[in-house]
């Protein structure tokens, strides 16, 4: 269709951030691009060792030699420790300027911007670095760009400058026919017309989630203020997202305004076609011997104090833990996909699955440490099993046998995980929220997210009636009609259309 040339920028796929919802998002983003004929260059920040080593402003560009050497060094640096940034500057002085005269501190910051703009390198995305590091689950995502412009801290600079309200950071897009910015960064652009830049909101939680620092909060209205300009175009990944950014930001005049929902990844669309419902999961075969050495490792803890290790030993003085302390395979199974954000409401699948003990169990995916929730007391909830990081592959095995997803957030922009678990089939509880049911189209069993006992009760209605599983089939029809990358390329197609 094209051979114009994106610089998508996304902090989840130019850093190592792989756990996040909006990895999945810009991921499918990237894959439909492609697909159009797009060439798209990642965005990306390097590691802070190889930035003298491998990157200058004093040439043009780097010799093949020398980006293939940088390239790797990404490709390692991704397959190493999460993305981090400090909050604070490093340089005590600088930092005191931030703090009180930040009409200096933005005079000082156009120098370093003018340095680092310089020291930006454009690589190709080699085949043979590829080869080596494809395998990686941390590094396959690479594999989707034609090529990097590679800058210094971008993204860590993004945050420490909304954090202080300061100016936003600068990159040069010369060369580059559109950029594309997958959620709000407090990145400028230069040397690219503001109509050729077009950036994503997925949600303005923020702004009203009680549960968020004022921080945060106000990292967030900065970030947002910088990217979302007069003349640039907005896409909101639901009417639910767009209908709040017209409230909030009104009198903003945008170039277009479009609605594009996420597209779901093509490998979790190929896996729902191929596997669809099945009777048992392999997964929840293993989890009685990872409950064992759950409870074992808590008993370990606790042996200091002699009581509560031979409480735990023998089972005395809990009637509960004695009489339903392990977990019972052969039960029905729900399971999420969360994290740890307190509006995710990880807490009322907690108290639920106390009233289900015996009757079913949930099964809670996620990078998230389940003690905590728990309360450090594990015993008390032999039906409860948090996962921690699961694979594609476990994580589809996992949906195609559940009695039902739950997904239970206070608030959402969207909701992929509900959208990726219909397509397997699953029949959907979840939060009654406005945006749930604009992206179920009502196909859903709903909930207050406030009550255990309404999560509960759709639970036992789910295991009173069998054939609830049948029900999924209208959403799974509806998820594959609105949301796999075939249904929304003419619709991003259009975006591009209109801005270029």
């Amino acid at each position: 269709m094209t051979s114009k040339t994106i610089l998508f920028v996304s902090d989840s796929l130019g850093t190592p951030i792989h756990a996040r919802g909006i990895f999945n998002f810009s991921y499918g983003i990237v894959q439909i691009l492609s697909d159009l004929g797009f060439k798209v260059h990642l965005l990306v920040e390097p590691p802070a060792a190889v930035v003298n080593s491998r990157m200058s402003g004093e040439r043009a560009g780097l010799s093949s030699v020398e980006a293939s050497a940088l390239l790797t060094d990404i490709f390692r640096h991704f397959q190493g420790e999460r993305f981090r940034f400090d909050w604070f500057y490093q340089d005590p002085a600088f930092q005191r300027l931030c703090d009180g005269f930040k009409d200096l501190a933005e005079i000082e910051l156009t120098i370093a911007d003018s340095k680092r703009v310089a020291c930006q390198q454009k690589i190709p995305v080699d085949g043979e670095v590829i080869s080596e590091y494809i395998n990686s689950s941390q590094t396959e995502h690479l594999a989707l760009f034609d090529g990097m412009l590679v800058s210094e801290a971008v993204y860590s600079e993004s945050f420490r400058r909304a954090i202080h309200k300061l100016r936003p950071n600068i990159v040069d897009a010369s060369g580059y026919d559109f950029v594309f910015v997958d959620t709000p960064h407090a990145i400028d652009f230069v040397n690219v017309d503001s109509s050729k830049i077009v950036f994503v909101v997925h949600d303005l939680i923020p702004l009203f989630e009680v549960t968020m620092g004022y921080d945060w909060r106000e990292m967030f209205v900065n970030k947002l203020s910088a990217t979302a300009r007069e003349g640039r175009n907005g896409i909101f990944v639901s009417e639910t997202t767009r209908s709040y950014f017209k409230k909030f930001y009104g009198s903003l005049r945008l170039n277009t305004s479009t609605i594009v929902f996420p597209p779901i990844r093509k490998e979790v669309v190929e896996n729902a076609i191929a596997i669809g419902r099945k009777p048992t999961s392999n997964y929840i075969r293993e989890i009685e011997s990872n409950k064992e050495a759950e409870f074992a490792q808590y008993v370990h803890e606790q042996s200091g104090n002699t009581a509560e290790g031979k409480r735990l030993l023998f089972g005395r003085g809990n009637a509960t833990a004695s009489a339903n302390g392990k977990w019972n395979g052969s039960l029905p199974y729900f399971c999420s996909v969360l994290s740890d954000e307190p509006r995710k409401n990880i807490k009322v699948l907690v108290e639920a699955s106390k009233k289900l003990i015996g009757r079913a169990n949930i099964v809670v995916m996620g990078q998230i440490d389940g003690n905590v929730h728990m309360g450090g007391r594990p015993e008390l909830y032999p039906n409860l099993h948090f996962t921690g990081y699961v694979s594609d592959v476990q994580k589809f095995d996992l949906l195609s046998a559940c009695e039902a997803f739950i997904f239970p957030s206070f608030s959402e922009g969207f909701g992929i995980p509900i959208i990726e678990a219909a397509l397997f089939g699953a029949p959907i509880i979840c939060s009654d929220i406005p945006v749930f049911r604009e992206v179920t189209n009502g196909l859903a069993s709903f909930f207050n997210p406030s009550s255990a006992d309404e999560l509960v009760e759709r639970v036992n209605i789910s295991l009173r009636a069998p054939s609830a599983r049948d029900d999924g089939q209208q959403l799974r029809q509806f998820a594959i009609h609105q949301f796999v990358q075939d249904s929304l390329k003419g619709r991003l197609a259009e975006v591009f259309q209109q801005v270029g």
